[in-house]
């Protein structure tokens, strides 16, 4: 993925993943107010950092009475086994989800949402940066009068899935803007790729924060009305032969989640906060 900050290169967690792609993200709610039903509970997803490891977590999904669901992510780190019963595992990342479903195994998951970032410790200039423009977004977000309120900075950011809540494979990002126009004709949704005049850098607005990268799209017809065009690149996307930037969420049965030990402070000791598509710091010639 290319850099955004200085020498940065950031590894993606929730919206992108795994190779180079975009997240489709919009700036109003595109789907209906309430979730479909059955996604309480933990799950268990594995991200693989190519030369760096494997990196397990364990979210967890609360249904809350407006038909949302409220998630944590927690993990124990890089190449560790998440069942050590003397480590507890780290709060990373909070924020709240829609889930769509959209027929024949298919949904959409409409997020928002908070992660812990790990700096570098030769890159303290960078992380106050990163700190500082997280604060600024933060008080656009209290001065908006368009933008709907929520706890967690960033766009609104979609993920397809496919499967059940027992076990869903989850699309988080794309790698190409063809595929997401062509899902989108005929059915009232607008499609724009961010070329906001700062290269890869970030744009910050209403509570917001993007990346030049990000796939922008829009309805005017109102929530819901997107269904369409999320069942149609669902289909296409997971009907290809390499489905790319995704991952397998597993539901933990009970006796597994109970050997489980969590801490609960956020960020953890020593971290900062981003919006969801950031995971981890590191200098580009690493």
């Amino acid at each position: 993925m290319r850099g955004r900050i200085a020498a940065l290169l950031l590894i993606v967690v929730a919206s992108q993943m795994i190779s180079a792609c975009s997240r489709v993200v919009s700036v109003e709610p595109l789907l209906p107010g309430n979730s479909a039903p059955g996604w309480d509970g933990a799950y268990l997803g594995t991200m693989d950092l190519e030369k760096r490891g494997t990196l397990p977590f364990v979210l967890q999904m609360r249904r809350r009475g407006d038909g949302a669901y409220d998630f944590t992510v927690h993990t124990g780190g890089l190449g560790k086994d998440i069942y050590q019963p003397s480590t507890a595992l780290d709060l990373i990342g909070r924020g709240e989800v829609r889930i769509a479903d959209l027929g024949d195994s298919f949904a959409v998951a409409q997020t928002r949402c908070e992660i812990a970032l790990a700096p570098d410790p030769n890159m303290q200039t960078e992380m106050r940066t990163l700190t500082d423009m997280v604060a600024v977004a933060r008080r656009f977000g209290a001065m908006s009068k368009n933008a709907p309120p929520s706890n967690y900075i960033g766009p609104f950011v979609y993920t397809l899935l496919r499967g059940t809540p027992a076990r869903a494979e989850a699309i988080m990002g794309l790698d190409g803007q063809e595929t997401i126009r062509q899902a989108a004709q005929g059915t009232g949704i607008a499609v724009d790729k961010w070329e906001g005049g700062v290269g890869d850098g970030l744009l910050i607005g209403s509570n917001l924060m993007f990346e030049g990268d990000d796939i922008h799209i829009s309805s005017t017809a109102g929530p819901g009305t997107a269904m369409p065009f999320f069942a149609r690149l669902a289909r296409t996307l997971f009907a290809k032969p390499d489905v790319k930037n995704a991952m397998v969420w597993t539901r933990l049965a009970p006796d597994k989640l109970a050997k489980l030990h969590f801490n609960d402070r956020y960020p953890p000791a020593g971290q900062v906060v981003g919006w969801c598509n950031l995971y981890l710091a590191v200098p580009k010639e690493k």
